[in-house]
């Protein structure tokens, strides 16, 4: 009997071993979880903060005189970027921030006429292409949300 005994022991040892093991695999996956799910929160929180920044800019160029828009005196106009270049948001230096607390901001910029015509656009007016660019950062979440515009002038 008592060789049984010791084989009970060792038995019940390593099934307590391997319920451990479990335990601890479980409770580092369900951290980790948490983690992807805190960082995809900041993410979409930039995400959105970045897109009210973008439309924010399309509502002031919407409701912009030409005249003024042209003389580069509407906020948030960072000039002309020249159509092919990518990832203008690297090259603007002037961006306008948004009246909240956050750090989200937007640029406008000219991108030259654009191609083709429309059905819609049958007057002697052009189209004028734009990218509308909103960007939010904040604790380990940086956002870019570029938007295309066209303006008939």
């Amino acid at each position: 009997m008592e060789k049984n005994e010791g084989y009970i022991a060792v038995t019940v040892l390593l099934i307590m071993a391997l319920l451990s093991v479990v335990g601890i695999s479980a409770t580092t996956t369900a951290t980790l979880e948490m983690q992807i799910a805190a960082n995809e929160k900041k993410y979409k929180q930039q995400f959105y903060l970045a897109e009210t920044a973008a439309m924010e800019g399309v509502r002031i160029l919407e409701a912009v005189d030409i005249q003024k828009l042209l003389a580069g005196e509407v906020k948030g106009y960072a000039g002309e970027i020249g159509p092919r270049f990518k990832n203008i948001w690297q090259r603007i230096e002037h961006w306008e921030a948004t009246g909240d607390d956050s750090d989200s901001a937007f640029a406008i910029v000219y991108r030259g006429l654009a191609p083709g015509n429309s059905v819609e656009m049958q007057s002697t007016a052009e189209r004028h292409n734009y990218t509308v660019i909103g960007r939010s950062g904040g604790e380990n979440a940086r956002v870019i949300v570029e938007v295309g515009y066209w303006k008939q002038f």
